[in-house]
């Protein structure tokens, strides 16, 4: 009868809980984004006849990230009384809001660095040229804000406008972070050449509007 069948399953159960948990869900870490965390756990239930069930459990935790469309912005060659201005798209992978503010990272040396300037200067009989780090020549249209998390199956990228405007001739260089309050940042470096040479003023790309670019939000 039905009482019958339903202590059998009872006991049935009851004698796999004995013997160990059930294997839990397979679940692998490299396969997750680095803006996830995987956490394991175990709920056991103990019924007043001393049968005991475990539960296996497995959480995905998003935390907010941002991701940018370049690592290294370059513009052009420039005069120095020129001014240009590039796109540069961030968006947010999560299912969590980035909120986010913008930071200068100051530069450290490394022996990574000494090694690549001995080898440039072996090959071309002549040190590498120098980069000056001057983070105010590189203007960002917004430096804080709030990307909201994907809603679909791709997130939706949010357009900022990076202006140069160099003071003087020099290789100018400096990396941004996008910092991500409790999430994971997006870093970029910024660069240029500025000079004298009055053909450079041909790359006189000032006040391009935004909408020249392809992207499909802007923070301007």
């Amino acid at each position: 009868d039905a009482a019958s069948e339903a202590g059998s399953r009872h006991s049935r159960t009851s004698r796999r809980s004995r013997a160990g948990a059930a294997p839990e869900p397979e679940v692998d870490p490299g396969a997750l984004p680095d803006h996830q965390d995987q956490h394991r756990g175990l709920l056991r239930v103990t019924f007043g006849d001393g049968t005991a069930w475990a539960f296996p459990l497995v959480g995905i935790v998003h935390r907010p990230a941002l991701e940018a469309s370049e690592h290294a912005l370059t513009f052009p060659r420039t005069h120095v009384d020129a001014a240009q201005s590039l796109p540069l798209a961030i968006w947010n992978p999560s299912r969590a809001p980035a909120v986010w503010r913008l930071e200068h990272i100051a530069p450290k040396r490394t022996a990574a660095d000494d090694l690549r300037d001995r080898t440039v200067t072996r090959i071309t009989g002549k040190p590498p040229k120098p980069s000056r780090d001057e983070p105010g020549i590189f203007e960002f249209a917004t430096t804080a804000g709030t990307v909201p998390p994907m809603a679909g199956r791709a997130p939706e990228p949010v357009q900022i406008m990076v202006r140069c405007k160099p003071s003087e001739p020099g290789h100018y260089k400096s990396r941004f972070r996008f910092a991500v309050a409790h999430g994971k940042a997006a870093e970029v470096d910024v660069e240029v050449d500025a000079t004298l040479d009055e053909e450079d003023d041909f790359y006189h790309l000032t006040e391009r509007h935004k909408d020249d670019f392809m992207y499909t939000k802007s923070l301007l």
